[in-house]
């Protein structure tokens, strides 16, 4: 969520609570500037002042659902979205004033778009497991608005150390019993070893990124036993420089010459330029990817989503409709974007 502020969006929100000036920014054409970034860092304090003017329940709200109505207008009917809680609570806003924004957005959406969304609590690696034990103590009475965890990077200005994924093994066992489910970002920037962490200590249920994992072949050969899924990035990955310049290679040999199970998703839209579609357009142009690769796919990220199984059995069967549309010579582009929900 904090990364699905649009420039003018954005600039709206400071000038009305008062906070431009915490912006690096102040026009359009000066925030376009700046999402050009040298590494993950870069990205991440840039991000991070964007969403610093975030303090009222409606700044949450409107980013959200601004934020959908962009899924309805490109065919998503179903949304799995990140957010920080520390990042605000650290800032003394109120875990209910950011929860009912979004939720507010979450109803709305359902009712006006038809698009179905869960929220996925990410702890900060920044600021350890007790702080992440202090966060889930306030998610409880959300409980029935969030439907997993996760674990990323991101607090503004941070200067201390960073946790290993392993730190975080309690807390995760103790969301799980909580009900909640779980998933990680890694091997992003960090090496094959977080994957494994997430493997074996936090029992993740799909992993984040992930794209490292090409650096291990024993852990490649565990991600085509286990079909663990990886939510892969492929824009945000090439505009962060993942690879440095072998990035089309390192994604062609995972998307289509292993069998790790893999998913297309956007990553903070605004700031990469892409939103879901661009991504899987972007994909089937440099690999290149078949019609029945990208149905491969999008059939991957139904079955790898937190929704119950009897929605996934009606997913895949829209899917499966709309495969036969593609085929039939519907263009790609009209599959992916254009035609309404059925």
């Amino acid at each position: 969520m904090e990364g699905c502020l649009e420039p003018n969006q954005v600039i709206a929100i400071a000038t009305r609570n008062g906070l431009l000036d915490r912006l690096p920014f102040k026009t359009v054409a000066e925030a376009q500037a700046a999402f050009d970034y040298q590494d993950l860092q870069e990205f991440l304090d840039l991000r991070d002042a964007t969403c610093s003017v975030l303090v009222e329940e409606q700044d949450f709200y409107e980013v959200t659902i601004a934020y959908l109505r962009k899924m309805r207008e490109q065919n998503v009917v179903h949304v799995e979205m990140f957010f920080d809680p520390q990042v605000h609570t650290l800032r003394n806003v109120k875990f209910s004033t950011f929860m009912l924004g979004m939720r507010r957005a979450l109803q709305e959406a359902l009712t006006e778009f038809q698009i179905t969304v869960k929220l996925i609590m990410c702890f900060m690696t920044e600021l350890g497991p007790d702080a992440a034990v202090q966060t889930l103590e306030e998610a409880l009475p959300y409980r029935e608005d969030i439907a997993g965890v996760g674990l990323a990077r991101g607090i503004p200005g941070w200067q201390g150390k960073r946790f290993p994924h392993s730190a975080f093994g309690e807390v995760f066992e103790r969301c799980r019993r909580e009900g909640f489910r779980a998933t990680a970002h890694a091997g992003e920037e960090g090496p094959p070893s977080e994957l494994w962490e997430c493997i074996n200590v936090l029992k993740v249920e799909r992993i984040d990124h992930g794209v490292h994992c090409l650096d291990d072949p024993e852990l490649i050969h565990h991600l085509e036993q286990s079909q663990l899924p990886l939510t892969v990035c492929p824009l945000s990955n090439l505009k962060l420089k993942v690879y440095h310049g072998t990035l089309i290679e390192k994604m062609r040999q995972l998307v289509l010459q292993t069998r790790v199970n893999v998913t297309v998703n956007s990553d903070d839209p605004p700031f990469f330029g892409a939103y879901l579609n661009e991504n899987f357009l972007f994909w089937a142009e440099q690999l290149p990817l078949s019609h029945k690769r990208i149905y491969q796919l999008v059939r991957s990220s139904v079955q790898a989503s937190f929704l119950e199984p009897g929605a996934k059995v009606e997913l895949l069967a829209r899917l499966a409709s709309c495969y036969a549309d593609s085929t039939a010579g519907v263009p790609l582009s009209r599959v992916l974007s254009d035609s309404p929900p059925k």
